[in-house]
This record gives structure tokens, sequence and C-alpha cells, in this order.
């Protein structure tokens, strides 16, 4: 590979010029232009891509004019720029920008320090680097997994105020690879915006990006509210089932309970703990109580079946009162007239027939009436009310979270 010569007094020459000249004057304009070659959640071991910094690899360029840098400054008669390496960065000046948000960054060395400084005949220069960033992004979960994130590059000017140094943003300075795909999030297009960063030691140049990031919630239809749906209907089949079967019963509301509880805690694992309650908390937790529910009704149910039994035993039961009236009567007849029973009462006999003084004593009958509340009639009612109020809460939800 052959390469041009370039004249190498360029750079003594700019040192002598930066000694002498740099010390006192200033760059007032700087346009930066940020093009975005991959960006992407941070993943994590434990929690996924659910933290709260996402990791972006980009290219920033970076133009400015130094007329210092002008050839005819050097005596240079060439009429294209140069193509230098990174090395003359130590002996020019360059904007002090820095990453507001950053965490962590590294730079690209392999093969070689992915940097381009070019420098043109008029003083304008050109720099360029591929940098990897670790970002703080702020996530707001309270409709997760429905959630839409709004994450930033922000750049600021570290020791120059704007009296001194001012960031302008190019004309459409953020550009993406159509090809770019991430895993869980539809990225929308960037947008350039400014700001200011005031401090105690002056107020600082700022512009950032800012990037729309849309979850795609396919995943968590498969992985959460499909099998919780289909639990929750499992333990609606409680309702069919005859009440006398306790075994098959008890057996599917356990299951069904300790399912959503299972997954709830799975869930509760994979996402930062925050103070607010997360639409799939909702979700699960209206789950959670739709089969404790569908259980505690069985509970019920058995109930009204053993009062059913004891009614039924009672009935059949015979009642003692005619015996009683017999012994009642056997004891107060003294004679028998003429086929007729009759009473002593002083001098007289009164027969025992006479309408006038006979007293027919009551017969209580104690069969007990059978009430409409019983465990049939219950699953019969609980069938209509819990899948109705299982399918409006459903209508309720999503019409909540993605209509809003």
């Amino acid at each position: 590979m052959e390469k041009k010569d370039v004249p190498c007094h360029i750079t003594a020459t700019a040192t002598l010029t930066l000694s002498t000249v740099y010390e006192d004057t200033r760059i007032v304009l700087l346009r930066d232009t940020v093009r975005v070659r991959h960006m992407q959640p941070h993943t994590h071991a434990k929690i996924a891509s659910y933290v709260d910094d996402f990791s972006v690899d980009l290219i920033l360029r970076q133009y400015w004019n130094d007329p210092r840098l002008a050839f005819k400054t050097f005596n240079l008669n060439r009429t294209t720029a140069f193509t230098l390496s990174d090395k003359i960065l130590k002996d020019i000046w360059v904007p002090d920008l820095f990453f507001a948000n950053e965490k962590h960054a590294w730079r690209h060395d392999i093969t070689t320090p992915n940097v381009l400084v070019r420098i043109s005949p008029s003083g304008d220069v050109l720099y360029s680097q591929r940098i990897k960033l670790k970002l703080a992004c702020l996530y707001d979960f309270l409709k997760f997994p429905m959630d839409n994130q709004t994450c930033k590059i922000e750049m600021r000017s570290y020791a120059y105020t704007t009296d001194e140094l001012n960031f302008i943003w190019s004309t459409d300075p953020i550009q993406r690879p159509h090809d770019l795909y991430l895993p869980e999030f539809t990225l929308k297009r960037g947008s350039s915006k400014y700001c200011k960063s005031k401090t105690v030691t002056g107020e600082y140049t700022c512009i950032y990006a800012e990037f729309g990031l849309i979850r795609d919630i396919q995943f968590y239809i498969l992985d959460i509210y499909i099998p919780t749906i289909v639990v929750v209907l499992i333990s609606f089949i409680n309702f069919w089932i005859d009440p006398r079967a306790t075994p098959a019963r008890v057996s599917i509301g356990v299951i069904t309970v300790l399912t959503i509880s299972t997954q709830g805690v799975n869930m509760q694992h994979r996402l930062p703990r925050v103070s607010y309650i997360k639409a799939v908390d909702v979700w699960l937790t209206t789950c959670l109580i739709f089969v404790v529910t569908s259980m505690l009704e069985y509970a019920v149910a058995n109930m009204l079946l053993q009062r059913t039994a004891r009614q039924k035993e009672k009935a059949a039961r015979p009642e003692p009162n005619s015996n009683i009236l017999k012994a009642f009567q056997s004891s107060a007849c003294e004679k028998n007239v003429n086929g007729v029973p009759t009473a002593i009462l002083g001098a007289e006999i009164i027969p025992l027939t006479s309408k006038k003084h006979h007293v027919d004593m009551p017969t209580l009958d104690f069969t007990p009436l059978e009430s409409k509340w019983n465990a049939d009639n219950l699953d019969r009612a609980s069938r209509v009310i819990f899948t109705s109020a299982f399918a409006i809460f459903n209508a309720v939800y999503w019409c909540a979270y993605l209509l809003n």
C-alpha cells in the first residue's frame, strides 16, 4: 500500500503556533453531528434489559474552524485537506466535549485507533471518532410491559462557558442504519435538541440527542398474559365439577393459586424494585384474586352442602308430639260411660266428647323449608358471575393501557 507524502513540518509549525497564539484565543462556534451506528439497552446477567441504562456504539463527528490551522499560516501551497493521525490531537485545540449521562465509555482501538482528523486549507477541522458508551437512562415502568422509554445522549462543554464556546447541531445530525434491530424494542427516530447547564462556575453549552424506545409486547403476551389467562379459566372449571368431588376441586384450586403466585414472583425478580404499581402487577394481582376467590367459592359451596345434608337428616327423624298427647289423655281420664271417656269434676260426670269443653292439643311440624341457596345453585351463579367479571376486567385493562 502506497502512502502519499505529507509535509512533516506541519506538526512542528502547528506546535509553535499553539505556544504563541492559542493561549488567549477561543473557538466560539462548534458544529456537532452524531451518527448512531448501534444502540440497544444494556443487558445484565440477572435482570436482562430492565436496568436504568443503555449501551450505544456511535460515530461522533465534530466540525469547527480554526484560522490558525489555515494552510496560508504555514505557507503551504495545497488545495486539498490533510488527513492526519490521532497524535496531532495533542498539538491542536479540540473541544472539551463530555457526555453528561455517561457511566462508562470505550474508544475502539482495533486494529488502529478509530479516529479521523482532517484539516482543510481554510482551517476547517473534522474530528471523528468511534465510541462505545454506557449511558444512564431513567426508565419508567408504570405501564410495563406496554411502556415507552425516552433516553438521551447529552453532551456538554466541561470548562468553556457559553461566552466562549457553543455547540450547534448541523442539519439532520442523527443518522442510523436502516437494518438496525433491537430484540425487545422498536427504536423511534431520534431528535436533536438544545439545553443549558448552569453550575456555580457558570453556564455551559449543552446539546442532546433524544431517542424513543417502544417495548415490543409480543413476548410478554406469550410469556405472561396467555398463560395466566389459561390458569384463571382452569380455576373456573371448578364451577362445573360436582361440589361433592372434594379432591378434584381442592387440587385445581391449589394448583392455580400456586401457578399465579410463582409467575408473579418470577416477574418481580426480573424487574427493578420501584415504589409504584406497574401494569403487570395489576394484571397478576387481579388474576390471583380471581383464582383465590374461586377457591373460596368452593368453601362456601361445601358449607351449603353440609347444611343441606343436616336439614335432610333432621327431617327424616320421627317427632315425639303424638306420644306425649296420648300419655296425657290416659292419665286425665277416670271412667268410660257407654264407650265415651269421662272426667270427674266434683259430683258431675262430664263427657269428654262435649264440644263446649273439648280442647285440641296442636301437633307441631318441625319439617325445615329447603333454602334456594344450595351448593348447586351457587355454582351455577358463579359460572356467570366469575366469567363475566373476568371478561370485563380484560376489556377495562387493555383499553386503559393500550389506548392511553
